[in-house]
């Protein structure tokens, strides 16, 4: 059986990301554990052709349906499994109808909340927040009716919570199917300490963020409300890993930076880390701030390499995402330096308070499916196809 793991813009450096991860450790799983011949396409706009990544084969092809299709035909694919979000209804999904090939979709993003949507609109414009706009204004029954058109036999979710959704808007609830992304080992991985004590944070009580310097992310949202919290808050700092991504915009960021009050409690890293680095700074940070405005792709793998190092995290409400991890978590609802201020103070004033978090996020971990697990459920997809 031919198995094709369609996505979008899977260029070199970005398959450890979410939502690429995803196909590379299902695309790992069906190939080992299975007959199946398994490839990921990735549509795309330039540096098309084909490379291999961790033993997986991703073939490169013009982004859109048409070039889709004439992959489909010419490779035999027998299995498709397509991405899809509910603004999606009016993609020309129809010239995929007739080809023989069974159609499985898959959900990266999640339910984006309204407010969220608002937020990240303000900081980029109207315009640059469309897609999320458009997410939220169509009804998602459309897609799921045009879903039906089309031959798709089953949906697979990344959180309960949308999940659900597609339930609650038509799709049938015995081919719906939800799988949390997995965790991988790096709660087992032996911590790098060197950049830690080279910044001299040992010992030291600091809130850590991680990621990229996008507004999306919350890092610039962040600045503001540690610049609010250091008035009140003396004890602890802010340390900033800015992951450096081939699209990575500091404009914003280092202007934000040089705005701060404070600027003196903030440490600012641009040093690529391993993992083994990035762990040490996971379990030794007081809480890491995952601020996200919005969160594009369910759920951020960021999210369980902090839990499962007995850490606790503080973000604002995102849908799938923080249902899954709120026994773990600070959730702040309003989008706004204040408040995002004023959890901090809740957490880092709370010693009590932080150490029930760090539990819960171990019991949370304990319990959390590992890849092989997640992969399980899009075979499983596979194997009911006979049964329909």
């Amino acid at each position: 059986m031919n198995v094709c793991l369609y996505t979008i813009d899977m260029y070199a450096g970005t398959e450890r990301l979410m939502p690429w991860r995803t196909l590379i450790e299902v695309a790992k799983y069906m190939s080992e554990c299975s007959d199946m011949s398994v490839t990921v396409c990735s549509g795309q706009d330039k540096k098309l052709g084909n490379r291999e990544y961790d033993s997986v084969t991703i073939h490169s092809i013009k982004k859109g349906i048409p070039a889709l299709v004439a992959y489909l035909e010419e490779n035999k694919a027998d299995v498709l499994f397509l991405p899809i979000a509910f603004r999606d209804v009016f993609k020309p999904f129809e010239q995929l109808q007739n080809i023989k090939v069974q159609k499985i979709t898959y959900i990266p993003g999640g339910i984006y909340p309204f407010n969220g949507i608002m937020a990240l609109s303000k900081e980029i414009g109207i315009s640059n927040a469309r897609s999320y706009i458009l997410e939220k204004v169509i009804p998602h029954s459309w897609l799921i009716k045009k879903l039906k058109r089309i031959g798709v036999s089953h949906i697979i979710s990344f959180s309960d919570l949308t999940h659900q959704n597609v339930i609650k808007c038509g799709w049938p609830s015995s081919c719906a199917l939800s799988a949390i992304p997995g965790l991988d080992d790096f709660n087992r991985l032996e911590s790098d300490y060197s950049i830690l004590n080279k910044l001299n944070l040992q010992g030291k009580k600091f809130i850590l963020f991680s990621g990229a310097p996008a507004t999306i992310r919350g890092s610039i949202m962040l600045l503001k409300a540690f610049d609010l919290f250091a008035e009140n808050e003396t004890t602890t700092d802010l340390v900033m890993l800015m992951r450096q991504d081939l699209s990575s915009d500091f404009t914003l960021f280092k202007q934000a930076l040089g705005e701060m009050k404070n600027r003196h409690r903030a440490i600012v890293s641009y040093e690529k880390l391993s993992p083994k680095q990035l762990k040490a700074f996971f379990e030794s940070a007081y809480v890491v701030a995952l601020p996200f405005l919005l969160i594009p792709s369910e759920i951020p793998l960021t999210y369980f390499e902090v839990l499962s190092c007995g850490t606790p995290v503080i973000t604002f409400k995102n849908g799938g995402t923080t249902d899954y991890v709120k026994n773990a978590t600070v959730i702040i609802s309003d989008r706004t330096p204040r408040a995002l201020s004023s959890g901090l103070e809740l957490i880092c004033k709370n010693n009590q308070y932080r150490d029930y978090l760090a539990k819960q996020a171990k019991e949370l971990m304990k319990n959390h499916p590992s890849w092989k697990e997640f992969a399980k459920q899009w075979i499983k997809a596979i194997d009911n196809l006979a049964v329909l």
